[in-house]
């Protein structure tokens, strides 16, 4: 054995041997050797799992993947079209429409359509950027050019929905420009007389779509502390403002072929401030009354029309118990105990508890400021994560703030009753934009 001297190995030179130096060497022991055991393996029962199973990946089949996940259609077909804002639930049969008029042929409205559905897909799956904004100025040309070209008809319709498109893609920026574009929705439907026409389900879901949104914008200009202004601000301070919405009527328009719709926009426009001259007459009261008594009666579920989608009963009961809660409170100014406003939420956690909730924040507002326990927050809490999940709503993200905010003012004060109408103003103008709830 070589004893490691260096340079040359004394052991091997006095023994006149070849050294076999000093790198590592490996050996096999004889079968007469102690050191080891020499002899045949012995063999082990191997058991089989038959539950197993394996797929194999190689690299073309991950080449594919990111093919397909990089598809900006896949984007629209699956994520884009739940956070668009739509009073009913078909969110499926939403998006076919909305594809049918980008798809439907190669006109200039039809191309608005497009870039407008890419615009918003872009925003939401990449966030801000250079790419975003030049598909949002590919829209606007788009839908400019198609204008020069007339509003009637078919293209019409489209236009409407390249601005709603538009409009959900400001609402994502948190851009406090997205209420012009349903003033810009409203003025083509009043002014091509298109909710005369008959243009099938197109029709239907487009004027729905964008009367849903007009109500819940009245709502949102109701409560928040610029509302009032809005429109009245000088030219100069405008922001470039279009004339459709130089004036508050600008945004009048849109039927919803809804009646629960319709009785909630009445209800909106209804509610007057106690400075008005109108608040203490009789006239007034009897207004009330009377929007009170159509929601009692409304019937659920409800007739749309032809070509238009069917809405679950449960659906309309809540917003019609929501109608009636806010309608009380705002008349009254109270956040006080209520007979009526109790029985109408005893109905409503009826249907809270028994089902998932998707995209519903005027009823999940409405009826979760009315929360007075832990129980019954933590309730709403969940609902409304579950629908932000599935939906990926700004408006559900404004509910769930909202809530908060408002809770918080409850239990801090313990001597009086607040002020339903200014706590509300209050929770919404904490808000440097007008906060959207559609």
């Amino acid at each position: 054995m070589c004893d490691r001297s260096y340079p040359e190995c004394s052991r091997c030179k006095k023994s006149n041997h070849k050294c076999q130096g000093y790198g590592v060497r490996l050996s096999w022991p004889s079968a007469k050797s102690g050191r080891a055991v020499v002899g045949k393996a012995s063999l082990m029962p191997v058991s089989r799992d038959t539950r197993a199973r394996f797929i194999n990946a190689t690299f073309w089949d991950l080449e594919m993947y990111h093919h397909l996940s990089s598809l900006s259609g896949m984007h629209v077909n699956h994520v884009a079209y739940k956070t668009m804002g739509i009073f009913h639930q078909d969110f499926e049969g939403f998006r076919d429409v909305i594809l049918r008029l980008a798809f439907s042929d190669k006109t200039p409205a039809s191309k608005a359509v497009l870039q407008s559905l890419l615009t918003v897909s872009a925003i939401q799956r990449y966030g801000p950027s250079l790419q975003v904004d030049g598909l949002k100025l590919s829209a606007l040309r788009a839908l400019k050019r198609s204008s020069e070209h007339g509003i009637d008809g078919l293209a019409g319709v489209q236009q409407v929905a390249a601005q709603m498109l538009l409009c959900s893609f400001e609402v994502n920026c948190a851009a406090v420009t997205w209420p012009w574009y349903i003033c810009g929705a409203n003025h083509i439907l009043t002014v091509a007389n298109l909710a005369e026409s008959s243009n099938g389900r197109e029709l239907h879901e487009i004027v729905d779509w964008v009367a849903y949104q007009h109500v819940m914008c009245r709502f949102g200009l109701q409560n928040w502390r610029n509302g009032d202004d809005y429109w009245k601000l000088p030219a100069r301070k405008r922001l470039g403002m279009p004339t459709v919405c130089s004036d508050l009527t600008a945004l009048y328009g849109a039927k919803s072929p809804r009646e629960i719709v319709t009785i909630l926009s009445e209800v909106v426009e209804s509610i007057q401030d106690p400075s008005a001259s109108s608040y203490h007459s009789a006239g007034y009261a009897d207004s009330l009354n009377l929007l009170e008594n159509k929601l009692e009666t409304l019937q659920s579920p409800e007739f749309t029309g032809a070509g238009a989608v069917d809405t679950p009963a449960d659906l309309v009961e809540l917003y019609r118990l929501a109608a009636l809660i806010y309608l009380e409170r705002a008349s009254t100014r109270s956040s006080g105990p209520s007979v009526k406003v109790q029985r109408w939420l005893q109905k409503a956690y009826v249907i809270l508890e028994k089902q998932e909730i998707h995209h519903i924040p005027f009823p999940l507002l409405v009826l979760g400021i009315e929360s007075r326990n832990d129980e019954r927050r933590k309730l709403f809490l969940k609902l409304v994560r579950q629908a932000a999940v599935r939906s990926g709503s700004v408006a559900m993200e404004n509910v769930h703030r909202m809530l908060q905010s408002v809770w918080l003012q409850d239990d801090l004060e313990t001597e009086r009753v607040l002020d339903y109408r200014l706590k509300l103003r209050a929770v919404f103008s904490s808000s440097e934009i007008l906060p959207s709830l559609a």
